[in-house]
């Protein structure tokens, strides 16, 4: 069993507390409550399907010899990017962009 794998799972690997964090960003003013409800529990299922692909994608590239850094890691900083600028597009605000240079 020399080429066993230990996987430890942390409570950051279930993006729960981001999830719990990102609540209040998810309310839009004037909205019902039945809305706001339903937007949470529709937030929650995507994000938890999607957090656990993430994650079985990347133990299977790890297993087969990508680095964690590429497998995991940065994989992690991807899904939690789209989740940031999903969570702007909710209040319409902009991401900032770089300033272009003139060749």
């Amino acid at each position: 069993m020399a080429n066993q794998l230990t996987v430890v799972v942390d409570p950051l690997c279930t993006a729960i507390p981001s999830f719990l964090l990102s609540v209040p960003f998810l309310y839009l003013i004037g909205e019902s409550r039945t809305r706001f409800v339903g937007r949470i529990a529709t937030f929650f299922v995507v994000m938890s399907v999607v957090n656990a692909a993430r994650l079985i994608v990347g133990l299977w590239a790890y297993d087969r010899g990508t680095s964690w850094l590429v497998s995991h890691e940065i994989a992690y900083g991807i899904f939690y990017a789209i989740w940031a600028i999903y969570i702007l597009s909710l209040h319409k605000l902009k991401v900032p962009r770089t300033h272009q240079l003139a060749i």
